[in-house]
């Protein structure tokens, strides 16, 4: 009789832990998203992307289409500091302008992907319209690139470019 009562208190307070941390995982969630904007405000893109890759992995944001918005806005903001070197005619690393605009529109992507599933929800994407642009303004860059990979012989970055410009 005493074993079972200490099985049901042990199985109410896994019961609690588990629902703990189900409310406290949208929580932290909330917190890191909010890093990675100050992050983004603050033009650091390096940090705002580690706090991505960590939330992709779990599989309660893989479904918040900020999240991705945010990885984009960070591959931006590097892609914009390579631009920016090559404008002011400083060192650059041509192979990273590209594939930052790259992964730009790849997260745009996973990002409308996201989007796609709220339009059958009957919900209106908030970030559809801007992606569009981007991926129009990116075009001649993410081609470019192809080739230019293409060019040094390396093939599967020239594919990556040019699959995303198709």
């Amino acid at each position: 009789p005493q074993h079972t009562q200490t099985d049901k208190m042990l199985k109410k307070i896994g019961l609690l832990l588990g629902l703990l941390t189900l409310t406290l995982s949208p929580l932290t969630a909330q917190k890191t998203l909010k890093q990675i904007r100050t992050y983004l405000k603050d033009k650091k893109a390096d940090e705002a992307m580690k706090l991505v890759q960590q939330m992709e992995k779990d599989t309660n944001t893989t479904e918040w289409a900020r999240l991705y918005d945010y990885a984009k806005q960070a591959q931006i903001i590097k892609n914009d500091t390579e631009n920016e070197k090559l404008y002011l005619k400083q060192a650059y690393d041509t192979a990273a302008l590209f594939k930052t605009a790259l992964m730009a529109c790849d997260y745009i992507l996973k990002c409308d992907s996201v989007e796609q599933k709220l339009i059958q929800d009957g919900d209106k994407p908030k970030y559809r319209k801007t992606n569009a642009r981007i991926l129009h303004d990116y075009y001649s860059n993410i081609h470019a690139g192809g080739r230019w990979f293409y060019a040094r012989k390396d093939y599967a970055s020239a594919m990556n470019l040019l699959k995303m410009a198709l």
